[in-house]
């Protein structure tokens, strides 16, 4: 089987036959669909007419000017590219979206599945288990990874190869990162990190070799994958991985980070596999600077969170978690202010943001220092990936170094109109883009683009540049010196990488580089980074590196100090004789060379450096900088046992107790709980955090302890204080848990939190009550958290339980004398309508005296909620009488009333209410029946147990559906929605993921538009094509326009304004362009970002609730207006 070949075949047939037909048009920019647009041959060479209509629609920097150099059919679906020094092109092809790479948010019936998985294997289990009869749909796509080349040398690819294919095992991911090393091709595609290998030249890997496995434990979101692979400059392979999670086994033990992205380092062989830092969520590419600092744009959740630019150090944590994901608020990501930059709220223990840009970080690239113009000096490039074409394109940023990091200095968008998913600069010095063309789940087709500007000192830069890298084989050592100088990243790197290779002979003229404080100043670093690599086998170059640490250049210390870490691979005592020396720079002038050296402590294990550690971990640096705390954590965990690191806290100041509470949970020493009864509740918290979150369930007794002796108010602390009472189980635990949900001090959210641990105590969750993440407890019997409310409750005469919320919590479990107050409580009226509906409901199983005592009361309520919990507690133990009342209340109540009432009504299964149902149903049929209520009435019609009522609604059904008009088909839904229900569905429904693409804040545009005050600008009826149709009407300025006119001529932008006489496009030059539309012979335009297929994941009642919340967004601040006849739901 070679599914990929018989795709790629597909592909070129269908491009065939549009070449027989017509002139086929497919505008990148606007992500169109093929449509005929004049009798014209497609192409005159290997480049689609499309590639180059797309190239003219691209908005780019002045000066530049973008070039086709690939495209369709030649290579489909690009994920990521790299080049080899030859200017081939290696292409990571995915062909298997939703045919075998899932996404939870279109299977929420296996997430529990999913989050306990903590293995491939188990992930492939419950695939098997539950896909036991579509198991062909795992394996019938294969990823690949395809070759271009450019054969006859004019600048554009002509020859397209597969390089690898046979990926579609069931736990096989997407094919998301590729690198050329030396002479191979490593290739990233879960669960694997592969390494390739052409051996006889012919442009197909005979070799294949996994280098590890392990990676993508869970299935959690599409494109969450194994990527970002890059050379760092200790020569180490750096690649990235998604919050897919990971179980690796390798010769030095288990690598294990199941919960979160991470980035890992290995040697060229494969040798070596380490976690470098975790708590990431998708970090989809990795970059170096010419520092030799590496960097990430990590993707949001969207759930109002943003896109971060965060620097990677070792070591460090980001603090997301793949199981936040699926918390409505995101937990402590969104609770404790951790995507945010840096701030007083956050955990210590983590390296927030440098800042907050793109919507969906793809390719990130680094610019190697020439062929562009000056203003891309020390610059990023990131494609930034919304769906859509219109809203993407290339973003360019820049850092400076800022203490031990780096803050955000400018950022602006390069190209725009363009989905690109990577980018990079080829051996020939140009900057190129894989276009994926449009939306999210690929074309089947594929763009390759080169941007640059052709003046003449530009092109000479480059061409010198590309030169240069060709030589490097055949250099001698002082030459390669001599690059090392070059103005050009890349140049410099290839050079340093030769000298590695030749060996020992390098090694002289390298430390007479580093040591020559007259040198160029990256020449050194670069010198520096090499002897690193060659004291791995010549251990004395080591005592050279050291000698560095003393110069007057900061960041050669810095490197220097970094580089010596290293020299934990020496055996026995050798690593140590280095540590007085980083000791030494623990106070140096720099806050980098500070956090270098005391990383490097913690990798020689250097024990006698507590002290000196301690002192720095107390001053303002380690307080204010993360990446100084981080080092000093990293340092203190690696050199310390656990028991020198409790004993240094006795004289400890606060923040130096706060770092040794990081580097015991870094350890994940159950000597951590000792910080919890310190003196100062920062140390505490932070120790609650690292005993719950790493976690260290030895310490959970210890946490559970200091619930009722904090400040309630500490909610980061209570919550995990409560979790660990929960996970202990106990009468005790329980019995902790009451007393604190009794607390009048407690702010009322936590006290509510409380009486929910309490009410499903005997069944708890199997996903932790913080995190969300899967940690299942022993079920216990109800009898026993009853019979501990029951010690909790008052006793004596006229005795009253003083927290209404946990009266009724008791009730709900049956506690008799709960029931038995319950009457008495649901006549305050100052009681809350929510919490009235609760008691009513747990009068289910009173006596009859008691339920009509209730239902009595809840009747006459003033709480919507109450009376119609009052309603249905009727028809269920008293239906004949219920049917009189809900009959009148569906006639004259308001709408979310009168719903419930013919909900209730189509569930008693007499005839005089199947005969109410049957009334309603003609007015349905007449068109009399309110909009509001048309959905209970069928849905109440379709369940009843009378055929001919079942029979009316489905044939009103069946014309809804033949309709062609969405208003029609989905009328149920335009009216009587339950706001509160659609604004969650927006905000928190994975399935849907609105919040991914559209704002409420006015004027904030992600991947489509703001929708602040879409209620007033669209009729529900409107919301629904758009909704059902989202390419019937695309939003003014989130389109792309192509107009073919009568010279032959193609123009091609957003549309600005059109009559039927002219049109005002706004063309790739940002100008304004204006068409007489006589003169157009045809046009097509761009397709919508937005998904087509969202019903699959909506009932008609969400749909309809989604419409309600929508349409009361009528304010150009985004808030809700109020409108009676819209978004009616029964709460308080």
């Amino acid at each position: 089987m070679q599914v990929s070949r018989l795709m790629r075949l597909a592909v070129s047939a269908r491009l065939t036959w549009f070449s027989l037909v017509g002139f086929a048009v497919l505008v990148a920019a606007a992500g169109l669909a093929a449509q005929a647009l004049a009798e014209e041959p497609q192409s005159d060479g290997p480049i689609s007419q499309a590639a180059k209509l797309s190239a003219a629609s691209f908005q780019v920097e002045p000066g530049y000017t973008v070039t086709p150099v690939a495209s369709e059919p030649l290579f489909a679906n690009p994920v990521a590219f790299c080049f080899d020094p030859a200017g081939r092109i290696f292409i990571a092809e995915t062909h298997r979206v939703h045919h075998g790479t899932e996404d939870n948010r279109n299977h929420m019936d296996w997430l529990d599945d999913d989050l306990a998985a903590q293995t491939v294997a188990q992930r492939r289990a419950y695939i098997e288990r539950r896909m036991a009869d579509k198991l062909n749909h795992y394996t019938e796509s294969s990823e690949l990874v395809c070759l271009l080349e450019d054969r006859d040398g004019d600048g554009v690819y002509d020859h397209s190869s597969i390089f690898s294919e046979g990926y579609n095992q069931i736990e096989d991911g997407a094919a998301a990162g590729v690198l050329w090393l030396g002479d191979r091709l490593w290739f990233t595609c879960i669960p694997n990190l592969w390494e390739l290998r052409d051996a006889d030249g012919d442009g197909k890997a005979e070799e294949r070799k996994s280098l590890a496995s392990g990676f993508g434990v869970h299935f959690a979101l599409f494109g969450h994958d194994l990527h970002g692979l890059t050379e760092g400059p200790d020569g180490k392979i750096y690649f990235s991985l998604g919050d897919r999670g990971l179980h690796v086994e390798t010769p030095n033990g288990v690598l294990t980070n199941p919960d979160s992205g991470s980035v890992l380092r290995c040697n060229p062989d494969g040798s070596e596999l380490e976690l470098f830092a975790t708590g990431l969520r998708n970090p989809q590419e990795l970059a170096f600077n010419e520092y030799g600092d590496l960097f990430s744009v990590d993707n949001n959740s969207d759930s109002g969170d943003r896109a971060r630019v965060i620097q990677i150090v070792e070591g460090m944590r980001t603090g997301w978690r793949m199981s936040y994901q699926y918390l409505p608020d995101r937990g402590p990501f969104n609770r404790e202010k951790i995507w945010h930059t840096q701030n007083d709220e956050q955990p210590r223990g983590i390296v927030p943001p440098i800042a907050h840009i793109s919507d969906g970080p793809s390719g990130l690239c680094y610019y190697p220092g020439t062929g562009m113009t000056p203003d891309c000096r020390n610059c990023f490039f990131l494609a930034d990936f919304r769906g859509g074409a219109a809203a993407s394109g290339i973003m360019r940023f820049r850092l400076e170094q800022q203490g031990a990091g780096y803050k955000l200095a400018d950022h602006s968008m390069f190209m725009k109109g363009i989905l690109a998913t990577d980018c990079d600069f080829g051996p020939d010095g140009n900057f190129y883009v894989a276009d994926w063309i449009d939306g999210w789940n690929g074309t089947g087709m594929g763009r390759f683009y080169r941007i640059a500007d052709d003046k003449p000192e530009l092109v000479a830069a480059r061409e010198q540049s590309a030169r240069e890298l060709k030589e490097i084989p055949s250099l001698a050592v002082d030459k390669l010196i001599a690059l090392l100088s070059n103005a050009n990243f890349r140049v410099r790197q290839a050079a340093q990488r030769r000298l590695v290779a030749i060996g020992s002979d390098t090694a002289q003229p390298l430390q007479q580089l580093a040591a020559d404080e007259q040198a160029n100043q990256l020449a050194r670093l670069h010198s520096i980074w090499a002897l690193g690599s060659l004291a791995i086998e010549q251990p004395a170059l080591f005592n050279e590196l050291a000698k560095l640490c003393q110069g007057s250049d900061a960041e050669v210390r810095n490197q220097a100090a970094r580089v010596l870490g290293r020299a934990r691979h020496l055996p026995n005592q050798e690593p140590s004789k280095f540590g007085p020396t980083l000791v030494a720079l623990l106070e140096d002038a720099s806050l980098r060379v500070r956090a270098s050296a005391a990383t490097s402590l913690g990798s020689l294990k250097f024990e006698p450096a507590l002290a000196a550690l301690l002192k720095a971990a107390g001053t303002d640096a380690a307080a204010s900088d993360p990446i100084v705390r981080t080092g000093i954590v990293v340092g203190l965990a690696g050199s310390q046992p656990a028991a020198a690191l409790v004993a240094a806290a006795k004289d400890a100041n606060v923040t130096q107790r706060i770092i040794l509470t990081l580097a015991l949970g870094k350890q994940q020493s159950a000597e951590v709980a000792k910080f919890l009864n310190d003196a100062d509740e920062a140390v505490v918290l932070e120790a609650a955090r690292e005993i719950w979150d790493v976690p260290i369930p030895a310490a959970n007794a210890a946490l559970a302890d200091v619930l009722n002796k904090v400040k309630p108010t500490n909610e980061p602390l209570v919550r995990r204080a409560l979790a660990a009472n929960q996970a202990m189980r106990t009468a005790a635990n329980l019995k902790q848990v009451i007393e604190f949900a009794r607390n009048p001090q407690a702010p009322a959210a936590m006290r509510e939190h409380a009486w929910d641990l309490v009410g499903h105590w005997a069944e708890p969750s199997p996903r932790d009550p913080v995190h969300g993440q899967w940690r299942p407890l022993a079920p216990q019997p109800q009898a026993e958290v009853v019979a501990a409310l029951a010690a909790a409750w008052p006793v004596g005469e006229g005795a009253e339980f003083s927290d209404s919320t946990g009266a009724v919590v008791a009730a709900e479990l049956g506690l008799p004398a709960a029931l038995n107050a319950l009457p008495k409580l649901l006549a305050d009226a100052k009681l809350d309508g929510a919490l009235q509906a609760r008691a009513i409901a747990a009068l289910d199983h009173a006596d009859d005296a008691i339920a009509e005592q209730v239902i009595a009361i809840g009747l006459q309520s003033k709480s919507p909620a109450a009376r119609t919990a009052a309603g249905r507690l009727l028809a269920k133990r008293f239906p004949a009488k219920a049917v009189g009342h809900l009959k009148q209340t569906a006639e004259q109540a308001k709408t979310a009333e009168r719903q419930a009432a013919l909900e209730t009504l189509a569930k008693i299964d007499l005839p005089e209410a199947r005969d109410v149902i049957a009334a309603w149903m003609t007015r349905v049929e007449d068109g009399s029946c309110p909009p509001e209520l048309l959905l209970e009435v069928l849905d109440g019609a379709k369940a009843s147990s009378d055929k001919s009522l079942v029979e009316r609604a489905e044939r009103f059904a069946a014309k809804q559906a033949a309709s062609d008009v969405p208003a029609e088909i989905y009328a149920s839904s335009l009216a009587g929605g339950n706001r509160a229900h659609g604004r969650e569905l927006f905000l928190s429904n994975e399935s849907l993921s609105c919040r991914r693409c559209h704002s409420l804040k006015p004027g904030e545009q992600l991947v489509g538009p703001s929708l602040a005050d879409v209620g007033a600008k669209r009729t529900p009826s409107e919301i629904i094509e758009s909704i059902t149709r989202p390419n019937a009407k695309v939003v003014e300025g989130f389109q792309t326009t192509s107009m073919l006119l009568d010279t032959g001529m193609v123009v091609t932008g957003i549309i600005r304004s059109e009559d039927d006489k002219r049109a005002v496009l706004l063309n790739a030059d940002g100008k304004e362009v204006e068409v007489d539309m006589e003169t157009v012979e045809d046009r097509v335009q761009g397709l919508s970002a937005m998904p087509e297929d969202l019903m699959k994941y909506m009932s008609p009642r969400d749909l309809r609730d989604l419409v309600a919340f929508l349409g009361s967004r009528r304010k150009a601040s985004g808030e809700a207006a109020e409108d009676s006849a819209a978004g009616h739901q029964i709460e308080e």
